[in-house]
């Protein structure tokens, strides 16, 4: 079925509001096209949040943060597990609407995201797992983003979440054997 057509006026440079010399006329597809005549909607105004607005004039890059297992390294079901992920501040060279900035990462929350579903919060946490099987970890920092522009630092002027490595655990339940004593 085709689609509905309207007889459409716009001016030679493809506008309706910069007049040309010459005007065009044309059958077109009813809502492809603004014609000489249609109300203009005006766009409505899009308020972003700092954060937004800083990732559009913000350049700067630090690396994820690195989570580890710290023991015990072959768990049995049960068995708690416990997990450690990087907190240092981080100070890099960066760019601030086009300026070099000195651009400051502080770590202020952790959580941790377990294969099993279970979630924690904290730097060092504690796990264990109810089953035997390849399980997984993976930390989350939020770290508050500051910046020094002419030797005056502005404080918590965003904030930013970086994901860590994937820490694997094998949990193995070893076969047992109980000794009867007559």
């Amino acid at each position: 079925m085709p689609k509905p057509q309207r007889l459409c006026t716009y001016f030679a440079n493809n506008t309706i509001d910069v007049p040309t010399l010459t005007i065009i006329q044309a059958w077109v597809e009813v809502g492809s096209r603004l014609c000489i005549g249609d109300e203009v909607l005006e766009k409505p105004i899009v308020y972003k949040p700092v954060s937004e607005q800083l990732e559009d004039i913000f350049r700067a890059s630090v690396s994820s943060p690195r989570a580890w297992l710290v023991g015990p390294y072959d768990p049995e079901p049960f068995e708690e597990v416990s997990f450690d992920v990087d907190s240092a501040v981080a100070t890099v060279s960066g760019s601030l609407s086009g300026k070099t900035a000195t651009i400051r990462f502080r770590p202020v929350g952790f959580s941790w995201l377990f294969s099993d579903g279970s979630k924690l919060q904290g730097r060092n946490v504690t796990h264990a797992f109810q089953q035997e099987g390849e399980m997984s970890a993976r930390a989350l920092v939020q770290f508050e983003v500051d910046y020094q522009l002419n030797g005056a630092w502005a404080q918590a002027v965003a904030s930013w979440s970086l994901s860590s490595n994937q820490v694997l655990v094998k949990v193995v339940d070893p076969p047992r054997r109980t000794l009867l004593i007559p």
